[in-house]
């Protein structure tokens, strides 16, 4: 050493010293029992310490340990597997964690050729197939072509991942059974781009998402949360037109040189702040138990944490398809506590696997408590729901009362507009996942004073409050109970933590000289004439008195109610024709009646001249009537020549235009005898997918049996139950059709089939199956995702759907047609009902074509006077052809119309339309801004309203300057994935060029005037 010293200098005898002491240091440990926690635990603890004397000694150390594994296949075999578990469970986890990828794959490798050579030569001669490198090659130049446009200067290139990791990721028992020509580009490897700054990487991966479908929930940004190795890059997987899934990782060069090099890369002129920081051991805290992955990384967990724990620790996908455990090499149980040391490895299931109730119970880290109700808010959300109305009904019972009371129902949709949550349901949903305790709940609803709810204001019927200042007049307005304003009294506001002002007299003892008070004056509101409430909502006992209770308290005229139920004994529509009614008392009985359980949809439309005997009293079911009366001037018999033929429900028959094409297409398929395709609609809610698929059962007729089944009305219900149900429908057709059959078709009794609903099932599907050969039925499933909700008895919602599945697929008479409402990406995201999928054709409804929507427009409108092409064209241009709001829009002017008995010109529509504008409330286009979750649903809202605000004559915004508008509250990913979103749902024009516009110009006015920017982004930047 001392002539090492004096002939290569200080710094090389040094580096030797740590050379040589680190060299005596791994052969103890590699002469030890490393798969035990402790040696582990202290080979970490040693390996810092070298670290901090001098990293370059502990890269000759690991070059060395290379080398060897690169030529032991001249030692015995003993010695090549001692050196090879070495590798595995020493070297590797230390190059991982010192950031140096490549090597990392090298010594994996290595070992795995050692460890199972004959699975190593098969990867190995798959992963250098010529035609699969050309496919490859492919890619790569697809890519490069693609980012060419955007980033001359970025590169792509192909790296493959290690064969060990490729063999890993496997699941257990599949690899014996393994074609390896069956491994595709997405399992052995990753697509690198390579930029020179990093905001091309954002800019990158928005243009790979535009060009390609994303793989949902396969986004990660670790350029932000940099790993602690110092790895960066946005990773991402997009579906490839060939229907290949692609790994795709973006980073900057540097990104790269570190990703690969990790702490040598200072070597080839890295600066020190991209470097990985070194390796520092992490002791557990006090009060903490310590246990370690297969490859020896530490986990701290508290005591009495379970393996349920230790999965969420690792990442959140882990934790949600956990099925079983290995610890300490035995299997064990995911609810038993883990012990000091112990090795524990998580065995995942596939995506049809998550997380239950009972696991909540069985975990001690909030990350894995908040996880697992995150995951059972949104995919068991009905399930939760129940679950935190019976908890909450448990509570109210010591006052007499439940969550169907009305009274509670308006207090509940209060509190939880105050805890910023969509609706009552949200609340719901936070007390069946344990978020909110039903007592803390209970208490405040109790300081709402739970049982003394009075209206707001029993005064004057017809007056408001205006605030003086436009910058308060948009916020909602309650009169304070302590000096109980009326009409005249000298009045102010004063607003209070909610953005409610509440209205106090100017003497009032409660208000104090510290408080901001807003100057506000009585306004006299202008009543309206008579209007009609049509309510969707399903039929169970008690909707129509509760619907009337809810009128009733409001002190408002009734003078006509009707309930009928529908034909397929599922839904109910109700009418409520109301008198004379502010802007104010219609918005709160709407909303009242919103939250009546069962209700659907609540429409108020302007009808001056309907009366309840136009309705056909044919349909009723049961028809309670007060009072009916018409004005004196009104001639009844003119208004029961032109009943108003528009309407927001369901159009069926005369009421229903165009979709032509679409009928055709599915028609085509339906007849198509030599292969059976389920067909998958979908589109917009409200865009009239009821109305198709009862078209589809009315033309089919012929030529099928249609089977209709609205499945809102089993929502919740059992897998029994749903059996129950389809066989009931099909014998029940049988019947009607006066099918011959022959053999008596019987339908077992619900509490007989409980017992084994698949054998009974199979039994009847057998039964008819010749009779299904000349009469081909057709399935029609209506909303069809509610089947995710039904709660198994007897059977599980996968062996009912692989059947419904088998019994279309394999020509046995039965042909399916799924609608459901929401993005193709999402409604295939249903991981239940996944299986029926395979075999499904997707069939969008969008608006509908010019001519068709013109036929809508003049049929109804000529009958009580004459409408101008002008007009009509202006309608066209406000609605874009979108069947609901085409209903809505010429429901009011039918109205109009036959009162005035006046011409429709361009200018009186368009004064209408302005007209209703100004009273129209959110629950109107509330549909356009729904996402998967509170979060995406607020930010489609504010990007939808900066487009309606920073629209120019044309309404068209470009990306750039909605992104600088709107950039701090939603991050570009986000951005660029509500976007392609938003346009694939149709709610938005996607122009060339990235630009963009709102597509229905009649949302685009409601935004523009009830929804500014500023009100948008306060919102978002709450969540």
């Amino acid at each position: 050493m001392e002539r090492v010293h004096a002939e290569l200098g200080t710094d090389i005898a040094h580096q030797l010293d740590v050379v040589v002491a680190l060299n005596s240091f791994m052969r103890h440990v590699e002469g030890s029992d490393f798969y035990h926690q402790a040696d582990i635990n202290d080979f970490w603890q040693g390996i810092a310490a070298y670290l901090h004397q001098s990293s370059d000694a502990v890269l000759v150390k690991i070059a060395d340990r290379l080398h060897n594994l690169q030529t032991c296949s001249v030692l015995t075999r003993s010695y090549q597997e001692q050196i090879a578990s070495a590798g595995l469970h020493l070297l590797a986890p230390l190059v991982g964690r010192l950031g140096m990828g490549k090597v990392k794959c090298q010594v994996e490798d290595y070992c795995f050729q050692i460890n199972d050579p004959i699975s190593y030569q098969l990867l190995q001669q798959r992963c250098v197939d010529l035609r699969f490198q050309q496919e490859i090659a492919e890619v790569v130049e697809e890519l490069q072509q693609v980012l060419n446009e955007l980033l001359p200067g970025s590169k792509i290139i192909w790296r493959p991942a290690s064969l060990y990791t490729v063999w890993q990721d496997l699941k257990p028992g599949k690899w014996s059974h393994l074609d390896p020509t069956s491994l595709r580009m997405v399992d052995v490897g990753s697509f690198i781009v390579l930029t020179q700054e990093e905001m091309d990487c954002y800019h990158v991966l928005g243009l790979l998402h535009k060009r390609y479908l994303p793989v949902d929930g396969q986004m990660r940004d670790q350029i932000a949360n940099r790993r602690e190795n110092g790895y960066q890059s946005l990773l991402t997987q997009v579906k490839h037109i060939s229907g290949n899934l692609l790994r795709i990782a973006i980073r900057t060069t540097t990104m790269d040189m570190i990703a690969e090099y990790g702490i040598a890369a200072h070597w080839w002129g890295i600066a020190e702040e991209f470097m990985p920081h070194f390796l520092v051991h992490k002791k557990p805290a006090e009060g903490e138990i310590q246990v370690f992955t297969p490859k020896g990384e530490m986990r701290s967990l508290p005591p009495g944490a379970t393996p349920l724990d230790f999965a969420y620790s690792i990442h959140t996908d882990v934790g949600h398809h956990c099925v079983d455990v290995l610890v300490n090499g035995a299997r064990g149980d995911l609810y038993q506590q883990l012990q000091l040391d112990d090795q524990v490895e998580i065995i995942t299931g596939g995506s049809e696997c998550g997380p239950i109730f009972d696991w909540l119970g069985h975990v001690k880290t909030p990350q894995a408590m908040s996880r697992i109700r995150h995951w059972l808010s949104i995919h068991r959300r009905d399930e939760m729901v129940e679950r935190g109305r019976a908890l909450l009904d448990r509570e109210l019972q010591a006052l007499g009362l439940d969550t169907s009371d009305p009274l509670v129902v308006q207090l509940l949709g209060k509190l939880a507009q105050r805890e910023r949550l969509r609706d009552v349901d949200d609340l719901l949903v936070a007390l069946g996942v344990e978020r909110t305790q039903p007592s803390k709940l209970v208490a405040s609803l109790k300081s709402m004073r739970l049982k003394s709810v009075r209206a707001p204001y029993q005064g004057e019927p017809n007056v408001s409050v205006q605030a003086l200042s436009p910058e308060f007049d948009r916020f909602s307005r309650t009169f304070a109970r302590c000096c109980v304003p009326v009409w005249g009294d000298d009045i102010v506001g004063y607003r209070r933590n909610d953005d409610i002002i509440a209205i106090h007299r100017r003497d009032c003892p409660q208000l104090s000289h510290k408080m901001q008070l807003i100057q506000v004056k009585w306004k006299k509101m202008k009543t309206e004439p008579d209007c009609v409430i049509n309510i969707e909502a399903l039929n169970r006992p008690g909707l129509a008195r509760d619907i009337c209770d809810i009128v009733t308290m409001s002190a408002i005229d009734m003078p006509t109610f009707s309930a009928a139920r529908r034909s397929d004994g599922v839904m109910a529509d109700v009418h409520v024709y109301l008198g004379r009614t502010t802007p104010a008392q219609r918005d709160r009985i709407q909303k009242a009646l919103e939250r009546v359980p069962s209700v659907n949809t609540v429409e108020l439309i302007y009808a001056p001249l309907l009366a309840a005997s136009i309705l056909p009293s044919g349909s009723l079911k049961s028809s309670i009537t007060t009072r009916q009366a018409a004005p004196d001037n009104t001639d009844i018999s003119e208004a029961l020549r032109y009943p108003n033929p528009y309407g927001s429900g369901i159009a069926e028959g005369s009421r229903f235009y165009g979709r032509e094409g679409e009928r055709e297409r599915v028609l085509g398929f339906l007849r198509n005898k030599t292969q059976n395709v389920a067909i998958l609609l979908w589109g917009q809610r409200r865009i009239g997918k009821t109305s198709f698929v009862l078209r589809l059962k009315e033309q089919a007729a012929g030529i099928f049996l249609p089977i209709y089944i609205d499945l809102q009305g089993l929502k919740d219900a059992s897998t029994a139950m749903f059996l129950h149900r389809l066989m009931d429908r099909i014998s029940q057709v049988f019947k009607d059709k006066a099918v011959d059959t022959p053999q008596e078709i019987t339908v077992p009794a619900h509490n007989r089939l409980r017992k084994d609903p698949l054998a009974y099932f199979d039994t009847f599907m057998n039964r008819i199956e010749e009779i299904t050969r000349s009469y081909p039925l057709v399935l029609i499933l209506d909303e069809f995702q509610c089947l995710n909700s039904l709660r198994e008895e007897g059977a599980t919602r996968s062996a009912i759907f692989n059947r419904l599945r088998s019994h279309s697929q394999h020509g046995q008479g039965i042909h399916l047609i799924l609608s459901g409402g929401g993005l193709l990406s999402y409604l295939k995201d249903q991981s239940d009902i996944a299986s029926l999928f395979n075999i499904a054709h997707p069939e969008k409804l969008s608006f509908l074509e010019s001519r068709a929507a013109h036929r809508l427009i003049k049929d109804g409108l000529s009958k009580v006077g004459c409408i101008t092409d002008n007009a009509i064209t202006l309608l066209l241009n406000y609605t874009a052809g979108h069947p609901y709001y085409l209903q809505l829009l010429c429901s009011m002017l039918h109205d109009y119309a036959q009162e005035d008995r006046s011409v429709l010109t361009s200018d009186v529509v368009s004064q209408r339309i302005r007209e209703w504008l100004i009273v129209a409330d959110a629950s109107r286009f509330q549909h356009f801004w729904e996402g998967y979750d509170t979060t995406s649903t607020q930010r489609n809202k504010l990007i939808l309203s900066a487009l309606a605000q920073l629209g120019n004559a044309t309404r068209v915004v470009e990306y750039d300057r909605l992104f600088n508008a709107i950039g701090a509250a939603v991050s570009e990913h986000d951005l660029v994935q509500s976007l392609n979103d938003l346009s694939e749902l149709g709610v938005l024009n996607h122009h060339h060029q990235a630009n963009y516009s709102v597509k229905v110009d009649l949302f685009a006015r409601w935004l523009h005037q009830h929804y500014s920017l500023n009100t948008a982004l306060k919102e978002a930047s709450r969540l």
